[in-house]
Parts: C-alpha cells; structure tokens; sequence
C-alpha cells in the first residue's frame, strides 16, 4: 500500500503550475515538516513496541510480559495510526493536491477503522483492560488511611486557591 500511495504522490506531483513561490514554499516546509513528525513518531513508536509486537508477533505468539505505553506513546494515543500518518498530509500539501488529500484521509480513516475494530480488542484480550480503568478501580491514597485502622486522617484539602 505504501509503495501505491507514493506512485500516486509522483503521478500528482507537479512543481510547475503558474501558483506563487511563496505559497509553493510554504507547503513545501510545512508538508516537509509533517514527513519529519510522521517518521519520527514511527520510529519512536517502534523503539517502544520493540520489533515483536510491531510485525505483530504478539497477535499470534503469546509472551508473559506487561504492555508498555512509554514515550511518544504518553504524548499520542495510537501514534502509529494517529500522528504516524501525519505524512500523507506532509504529501499531500508538497504536491498540493486535493485528489491525493482525499485519498489520504480515506486511507487514514481506513487505517483508524483497523485500530477500533481489530488493534484496540486484541491489545485488551491480550493484555487485559486499560490502565486507566485498572487505575480507577485502585483505592485512592485517602480511602487506603481510611480503610487502615488507626491510621492519622489526611488533611482536608481546599478546592480554592490561596491568595498569597
């Protein structure tokens, strides 16, 4: 699929159309910029997962271990089908075409259908349920002292701001 989208990004793209140079620069860096994000999330998504469970080993292969949402991972949700695809946007503006535009919102709109239909349940069946429900079932630091007995209460806490 990459190697089809990046034929059709060489089909569409033509440097020469009579537009202003100025706006001609300013898609280029900023459809440059976005190729930069794209490849950095990528990889540092890659860094995260590990080769593993990137060429989807864990979907096949059990291993014991826990799911790590560290790095760009605490930044973007998903980054790999999130901010990942900030590329065929970057494209998109260097060629300046709405035809490839189009065709890059319906792949990465393709490409979030997979993560709600087929990523997101096979991580919680794998690895059980998110965090932040695991957390929120996690009696808070004030409901442990109140539930130990003979434990000091805890301080009330202000919901106003002091005015130092």
């Amino acid at each position: 699929d990459g190697l089809s989208y990046l034929v059709l990004v060489a089909k569409l793209f033509n440097p020469v159309r009579g537009e202003n140079p100025a706006w001609i620069a300013f898609c280029a860096a900023v459809g440059a910029g976005l190729l930069v994000f794209s490849f950095w999330s990528k990889a540092a998504a890659h860094r995260v997962v590990g080769d593993f469970a990137w060429h989807w080993g864990d979907f096949f292969f059990k291993l014991d271990g826990d799911l790590l949402f560290d790095g760009v991972f605490e930044l973007f949700p998903h980054p790999m089908y999130s901010v990942g695809y900030a590329g065929y946007y970057g494209l998109s503006l260097i060629t300046r075409s709405y035809t490839l535009l189009g065709i890059s919102l319906f792949a990465h709109s393709l490409q979030m259908l997979f993560l709600a239909l087929v990523e997101e349940p096979h991580i919680e069946k794998i690895y059980g349920p998110e965090t932040q429900e695991i957390e929120a079932e996690k009696p808070s630091s004030t409901e442990q002292q109140q539930q130990q007995p003979g434990a000091p209460a805890s301080p009330p806490t202000s919901a106003t701001p002091s005015a130092d």
